[in-house]
């Protein structure tokens, strides 16, 4: 799945995996060896979706989105081995990358182009 952002028509990843259970939510960047690695991870509701980064292998960037596909919150260099991390507002979708190729800002607009939104 590509993700472009709609409010400045750059792209924010060129392939990222899908994390759509409860499994693929857990796991998200755990343990991963690329280096490129990006995920869109899709919540069951809108709400506040904490995260942690124990086991991450690395600083990553965290960007909460709500239903209408708007950045809530960017997150960049997030430490590893965090054991809690709450976006202030409730977001139905988070992209975890290590590396993104432009990053968001707070009210940008997204779209998903091959994949669940």
């Amino acid at each position: 799945m590509k993700i472009i952002n709609k409010t400045t028509g750059k792209t924010v990843a060129e392939q990222c995996d899908i994390a759509d259970t409860f499994l693929s939510r857990a796991i998200g960047l755990i343990f991963s060896g690329k280096k490129d690695k990006t995920i869109w991870f899709i919540f069951n509701d809108e709400r506040i979706q904490p995260i942690h980064s124990l086991f991450v292998p690395r600083e990553f960037t965290a960007v909460y989105v709500n239903s209408k596909m708007k950045v809530l919150e960017v997150w960049e260099n997030v430490p590893y081995f965090k054991l809690y991390l709450a976006p202030k507002k409730p977001a139905k979708y988070l992209l975890e990358s290590f590396k993104l190729k432009s990053i968001p800002t707070v009210g940008d607009v997204l779209l998903c182009l091959g994949g669940k939104s």
